[in-house]
């Protein structure tokens, strides 16, 4: 078998950045989900899983595994897009709830911007898009005196924040 090829999608999520440039850095070809070849049987990871991919390739040759990176909650149906082999998760509570392949994610020296910044601001960073169900957990996390970071940070932003916490 072949390296397999890491499918992006057309929307660029800030929160996939870290994803994307460990990928990068760990050397593997990417392509536009656009540019899957469900015939050349090679394997293809995709994620995230959005409208762009969710019907899926009807009987494909390729391997077709879709990292699922993102939580599956009972208010967003669990979708598998047609001729997926595979659906891969990081977290092993959701594998084994999804019935999917816990795949650890390792990390890359070269991921980090610059050395960290000494002291600490921050019990928890939170990395993420801030919605509705996360301003919870945050206002959750305050109320009991637990210090967050600032939320949506990418960059420069972000190494601050992790290096703060």
């Amino acid at each position: 078998m072949s390296d397999p090829v890491f499918a992006y999608t057309d929307y660029v999520y800030e929160t996939y950045d870290d994803f994307w440039k460990l990928v990068h850095l760990s050397g593997f070809e990417t392509c536009n989900i656009s540019q899957i070849d469900p015939q050349d049987g090679r394997t293809y990871i995709a994620t995230p899983l959005n409208g762009q991919w969710e019907a899926g390739w009807h009987n494909p040759r390729s391997k077709l595994i879709l990292w699922q990176l993102e939580w599956d909650l009972p208010a967003y149906p669990f979708h598998v897009p047609e001729g997926v082999h595979e659906v891969w998760c990081s977290d092993s509570w959701q594998a084994e709830r999804l019935h999917a392949k816990y795949v650890p994610m390792g990390s890359h020296p070269d991921l980090r911007l610059q050395a960290p910044i000494e002291g600490t601001e921050y019990d928890a960073a939170f990395i993420g898009y801030m919605v509705p169900r996360r301003q919870q957990i945050i206002s959750e996390l305050a109320q009991i005196g637990v210090r967050t970071s600032p939320t949506s940070a990418w960059g420069e932003d972000r190494h601050r924040v992790l290096s703060l916490s």
